[in-house]
């Protein structure tokens, strides 16, 4: 009798259960607890969530197809993370309740082919000027700022930057102490 292996979802199968499970955390989620709510939320067995992937000692197969569906999802604008791995809801992620994956694995396919396309032409030099002049505009503090933004913030939001914040703290305990 041979061993029936049950199906990972592809990459583009989990990009509406990843929106979702950003969107039920509060916005934002470190890579554990995003994998937890989307495994949960889909109901998978534990068959298909310890998969291992092919080559890798530390990843599950459906970890890494987690990880190109927060991939494309960031180069379209959805999602964004933060240096500690933190992943949020951008705006544009935030008003999309759902999305369509072949649509934005077209996006993201044409996008790259344009940004190789431009790196040829330009000989593979970038830009290096950086225009220093909107520091120095400045009139308001940058407290004064952040201030008037927290102020000026539903409490719902509010709410979400606070958890924000937690995770992105418990985040660099955890990689400080490596």
């Amino acid at each position: 009798m041979t061993s029936q292996r049950i199906a990972v979802p592809t990459f583009d199968q989990l990009m509406n259960p990843t929106l979702a499970a950003l969107r039920s955390l509060g916005g934002s989620a470190s890579i554990p607890e995003l994998v937890e709510r989307v495994i949960a939320d889909l109901q998978l067995p534990r068959e298909v969530v310890e998969q291992p992937h092919p080559g890798s000692n530390s990843w599950t197969e459906l970890e890494y197809r987690l990880a190109w569906a927060r991939t494309y999802l960031k180069k379209c604008g959805l999602i964004n993370n933060s240096s500690r791995g933190v992943w949020s809801l951008t705006s544009k992620g935030l008003e999309m309740k759902t999305v369509e994956p072949s649509d934005i694995v077209k996006s993201v396919r044409a996008l790259s082919a344009i940004e190789r396309k431009a790196r040829k032409e330009a000989g593979g030099e970038e830009d290096g000027e950086i225009d220093e002049a909107d520091g120095e505009r400045e009139t308001t503090s940058w407290r004064d700022q952040v201030l008037a933004r927290l102020l000026a913030m539903p409490p719902a939001s509010f709410e979400r930057l606070c958890m924000r914040l937690l995770r992105e703290s418990i985040g660099s305990k955890s990689s400080s102490g490596s």
